[in-house]
């Protein structure tokens, strides 16, 4: 979360389950595995109101040479 500009809690789809687990939030403990994975389904709560550009985190991977 530390990638997306005022972030405060993430949440992910559970596909599988078809429904949204509680959120990952700022300063607190996952209350389960959070594992986000490339192609899921996530929704980024910010506390501003500005647009920002996401590329699906594809700028933040290393890739092998």
């Amino acid at each position: 979360m530390q990638n997306i500009p005022n972030c405060t809690k993430i949440g992910r789809w559970d596909a599988s389950s078809q429904y949204w687990p509680p959120e990952y939030t700022i300063k607190a403990p996952p209350v389960a595995s959070f594992d986000i994975f490339m192609g899921d389904a996530v929704f980024a709560y910010r506390n501003v109101q500005t647009v920002i550009i996401w590329d699906s985190g594809r700028s933040m991977l290393t890739l092998p040479p």
